[in-house]
């Protein structure tokens, strides 16, 4: 029994996102999030390989690819890992995939 309640204590994720309340917490604490980065968060929580692609990612955030640049994106994408190492992420929790889009590379539960 107790090696049954120690793998599912390890099998949790380390940062919970409450789309309620709009907060990311982890291991250093709470940090709160705008609407469009918690909607950010969690599509790669559902996406297949927790990867999205730029024109989903654009799409997201109410733009179109015509009039948002991927600079801007890349300023989004840079906000979202500082609050990630904020709550006690790895270095990079979230990878460019060049020419393709982003990759959530932590665990993140979604209440």
């Amino acid at each position: 029994m107790a090696r049954r309640l120690k793998r599912l204590t390890q099998s949790a994720p380390a940062l919970q996102l409450d789309l309620g309340k709009l907060t990311l917490t982890g291991e250093k604490g709470k940090v709160g999030l705008p609407p469009h980065e918690t909607a950010m968060l969690n599509a790669f929580t559902r996406a297949p390989g927790q990867r999205l692609e730029n024109w989903q990612l654009i799409e997201l955030l109410g733009k179109s690819e015509a009039t948002y640049s991927k600079a801007s994106l890349d300023v989004q994408m840079f906000r979202l890992r500082k609050k990630l190492a904020q709550v006690g992420t790895e270095a990079q929790p979230i990878k460019v995939l060049r020419l393709l889009g982003y990759q959530l590379c932590v665990p993140v539960g979604v209440v």
